[in-house]
This record gives C-alpha cells, structure tokens and sequence, in this order.
C-alpha cells in the first residue's frame, strides 16, 4: 500500500509508528513476499488501528434523529438499521478517520462486505449476502442523513459509491449486475383497469425513470414502489395529458389521486402508497413535494347492503348463465353469505366446504387466517349448488390473482351496479352483530377487522337497540 494512501486513513503519528512495525516485520527474502502482501492488506489495516477518536455525540444523537425521523413509517427498518449505524459510525471514527470529510469510498465498500477485522471485541462481520446488504442499507441511510445534515458533500466519492452501490449482493458487484433495476425494467401492472392500461404505453418510461431515481434499497421494493407510482402517474396523464414531474407530485395531484383512487382502501394501506409517492417525489420533485403525507383520517364503513339488495344480488347468481354460473353463485354464496376477501374465496374449492347439522353449512379457510366460518342460512342453497355443479378442485376456474374481484365486477344488477365485496364483506358482519353473536365468536370465525370499521358496524347495532333491551342483555355477565 502506498505512503499517500495510508495517509488518507490514519494519522501522521499511527502513520509513522505503522510504518515503522511494517518495516521491523518485513520478510528478509524475496520467497515471503506474498506474506509480506497479507501484513500490509488494507482489511488487516484498518482494522488493526489503535483507537483514534469518537464520533462526536452531537453528531451521533442529530444522525439517530435524522433517521428516526425518516424511518417512523418503517419501524422494522428502523429497528434493523440503527443499532447497525451506531456500530458502524463508532468502528469509522474510532478506527478509521478523523472527520466525516476523510470518509473514503472504498472504505465504505470494504466494511458493508465485511472485508474488515473486529476491534475491541468487536464480533467478526458475517460475509452472507444477508448481513452485507443489511450493512449496506444502514451505512447508506447514515451517509444519507450525513448528506442532508450537512456533514458530507453530496458530490463526495462515499455519498455517490453509497448512491451507486445501494441494493446490490456481493456477488453481484463483479457481474455489475443490479437486482433493482432489473425489477423496475421488468414490472408490469397487474389487475390495471381498461381505462388506465391505454395510458400504460405513455407513462411507463416516466415511472420507471421515477423509481430508479429515488433509489429503493432492493428488488422488492422497487417492485411495491412501482405500482403507487404508476397509478398516480396514469390518473395525472389521463386528466391533464401531462407527464411534468412537478405537475405528478404536486400536493393538489396527490390529493386528487387519493380522493378518487384510494377511496375505501384501509387507512394502513393508503399511508403506505403515500409515504411511497413522498419518497419517491422527494427525489424527483423535492420543490412542490411535501415534507410529509397528509394525515389520513378514520376509515369510514361501506354502505351496508339492505335486504333487498342482497335478495337481488341472489337472485342474479341463481340464474342459468350461459357459463361460470357455479362461479356466480360460489362467489355471492362465500362474500354475502360467509364475509370472505375475495382472496380466500378464490383460493377454496367443494372439498372445503362442510354440513354442520340441521341443514346449514361451514367452510374451511387455510391460510394467514386459518378458520371455519358459517354460511347464512339464505345462502345455504346457494352454496349448495355451488359445490353440486362444480367438478374441479376449486370453485373458481381462473388461478390468476384478483380472479373474484374481476368476476365481482361482471356480476352487474340493474340499479346497484356491480357486487362490491367490501360491502359484502361488511354486511356479513352486521348481520352477525345483529344476530347477537358475541365479539369473541365473532372474532374467531371472521378474521382481522380494521377497528375503524368494527366501531362503525357495532355503532350502527347498537342504535337498534333500547337501552332497556340492552341492559337485560348485559346482566346475563
């Protein structure tokens, strides 16, 4: 290694001193100079430097600030990356540099590879792909929030090898190959209404172009990233015909797409593809970006489907279509009259579905959320017939995902427009609540209910009943 090399990371004293115990150590014969190659590798350099100094503690606590900030959304980022920054920032300053503009980028590299020695009982750096990319998202999280503190100059060789290298294995560093891009290249939407899919062809450069800029950390989530940016890309170029990236991200576009888009969808699902449009549009339009998402309110219930809603709704699925009708009456059969998503109802087959006794009948749900759940008593023959008229091993003849969904918007009732299966799904817990089940049943055959939709459902049970009614009911504790 060279002198001016060697300056770059240690001091003029521990550079002397080093210098002076590589000499004492130096093989005498021209046979031990690959030995004399070992003693003098960088790794075993850096690694071996006597304590230095500490990274400054106004430094550290603005850093964790920073990323706490940063990360509030993603508490499972957070808690992976802090306490590996804290171990990093100390090893850096302790046994590397003096100051955040000495950072060099091959000393970056070099520790998220675990290509270092442990120091001060330190444990020895694993060398999976794993723990290097877990590595390399905390110390590029580090620079990052160093960058915006003003600690490290954006331009620097550490914040741009940060930039560069973000999402790659080990083994990928030599092909040049990136997992990311090859993500964002290959994504296509899928499930996409007709009226956004002619809009596809026009926006697709835009967003990829989009994602790749903001950097995601891995494949996965330049896949999920994706989706919300293209869907707030296709409603901005179909309403306006315009594809300027400050008109996208402007805060009045973001509202109008959450507003028409994102109207139903559960409060946890719309503060993700939110804080997605914010990342995103930080780093392709951070002047008409805001610093945060709005805040998103309560979820508000469905409408309820009234009886003769439902009887209509049965009374389609009961006709002879021309084809799929078992499909038809699977699907009104198992949302209307058992509450399931339209995932689980897709994915269930005859041989799931069993007699209870005096005529009625439960279905077996595998799964996140294995259970049996029971069918109303005015689906049963519904259901019945469902399981009569199909011969294959699943109810739905399609395996693609979003199979029920698509059959639910086909199955149209003059008047009502098509089956909606949230309201489906909720109507089928009102009718529970107003059966008197107890919660605790309830919760055992229905699966998850978001709480915001739970009040709402017991709310509007409630102001059926008298308080007379009520309080006879509550003796019986």
């Amino acid at each position: 290694m060279s002198e001016a090399h060697l300056a770059g990371l240690i001091t003029q004293a521990h550079r002397d001193t080093l210098l002076g115990a590589i000499a004492a150590r130096a093989p005498k014969d021209a046979s031990s100079r690959c030995a004399q190659s070992r003693t003098t590798s960088p790794a075993i350099l850096v690694g071996t430097l006597a304590d230095r100094s500490e990274v400054p503690e106004e430094d550290l606590q603005r850093l964790i600030s920073w990323l706490r900030a940063e990360y509030r959304d993603e508490p499972g980022a957070l808690a992976e990356r802090e306490p590996r920054v804290r171990v990093w920032l100390r090893w850096l300053f302790g046994h590397a540099v003096r100051s955040w503009e000495e950072i060099p980028a091959d000393l970056l590299i070099r520790y998220w590879e675990g290509r270092i020695l442990p120091v001060h009982g330190m444990r020895a750096p694993s060398r999976s792909v794993r723990s290097a990319q877990s590595r390399r998202r905390a110390v590029s999280a580090a620079m990052q929030g160093a960058v915006e503190l003003g600690y490290v100059d954006a331009d620097s060789d550490a914040a741009l090898a940060c930039r560069k290298h973000r999402g790659l294995g080990i083994a990928e560093f030599a092909s040049g190959t990136t997992a990311v891009k090859t993500a964002i290249d290959s994504w296509s939407p899928r499930g996409w209404p007709k009226s956004k899919q002619k809009a596809l062809h026009a926006i697709v450069a835009t967003v990829r172009s989009c994602v790749e800029a903001a950097e995601p950390p891995n494949a996965r989530s330049a896949r999920t990233w994706m989706r919300p940016v293209a869907d707030l890309t296709a409603s901005v170029y179909l309403r306006d015909g315009n594809l300027d990236l400050d008109h996208i991200f402007h805060a009045e576009s973001v509202a109008h797409w959450v507003a028409a888009d994102l109207k139903g969808v559960e409060a946890s699902t719309r503060r993700t593809k939110q804080s997605v449009i914010w990342r995103v549009g930080r780093a392709v339009a951070p002047a008409v970006t805001q610093r945060r998402p709005r805040p998103i309110g309560k979820v508000k219930a469905p409408k309820i489907y009234s009886a003769v809603e439902e009887d209509s709704f049965r009374q389609a699925a009961a006709l002879e279509w021309p084809k799929n009708h078992a499909e038809w009456k699977w699907l009104v059969g198992s949302t209307l009259g058992g509450g399931l998503t339209g995932v689980e109802a897709e994915a269930l087959g005859p041989g799931d579905v069993a007699a209870v006794g005096a005529g009625r009948l439960k279905v077996h749900v595998a799964g996140a959320n294995p259970r049996w759940v029971p069918i109303r008593a005015d689906y049963t023959e519904l259901v019945r017939d469902a399981v009569r008229e199909t011969s294959g091993q699943r109810f739905m003849s399609s395996s693609v995902y979003g199979s029920a969904a698509n059959l639910a918007k086909q199955l149209h009732v003059e008047g009502l427009g098509s089956l909606s299966l949230r309201r489906a799904r909720v109507t089928w817990i009102a009718a529970q609540l107003r059966a008197d089940v107890s919660l605790r049943s309830l919760r055992r055959f229905c699966g998850p209910v978001h709480k915001d939709t739970l009040d709402a459902l017991l709310r509007q049970a409630a102001e059926e009943m008298d308080d007379d009614e009520a309080v006879l009911k509550g003796l019986g504790a």
